[in-house]
């Protein structure tokens, strides 16, 4: 098994951060209007994962186990791009639609480095957790 969680949570940032390049390359504008009205919970839930890389720091279960929650919401944005698959807009309003260009791009842009995110994750939540059973038993 992985022995160094740190390096894990190098590939936690970089993963997160094409996530959220793609959702804002993808959808920019509706997350920022949404913000207005809702006093910035869309970004606040966009910016909560980013406590879940702070896992090899935990020192005690409940706190590693908050992070972990606070990681996991990075499966909000990941399920709204799963399920608006195939994207494609409107083009009249007799119902004919067409496929996005980039758009298919960036959602598998999203869903790759959410995915990987998600995995990495769940590595580093797993080895912190066996380190402090560990530390625990010796105390």
């Amino acid at each position: 098994m992985l022995k160094s969680p740190k390096k894990l949570s190098t590939t936690m940032l970089l993963s997160y951060l094409l996530m959220n390049i793609g959702l804002f390359l993808w959808n920019s504008g509706t997350i920022l209007f949404l913000s207005i009205f809702t006093l910035g919970l869309p970004l606040i839930v966009l910016a909560i994962p980013v406590l879940g890389m702070t896992m090899p720091r935990a020192k005690s279960s409940v706190s590693l186990f908050l992070r972990f929650f606070c990681s996991l919401l990075s499966l909000i944005p990941l399920c709204i791009t799963i399920t608006s698959l195939p994207l494609k807009r409107m083009v009249s309003e007799a119902g004919g639609y067409t496929a996005a260009p980039h758009a298919s791009i960036i959602a598998i842009l999203i869903i790759i480095s959410g995915i990987i995110f998600l995995l990495t994750s769940i590595c580093v939540f797993i080895v912190q957790r066996q380190d402090l059973q560990k530390n625990n038993y010796l105390n």
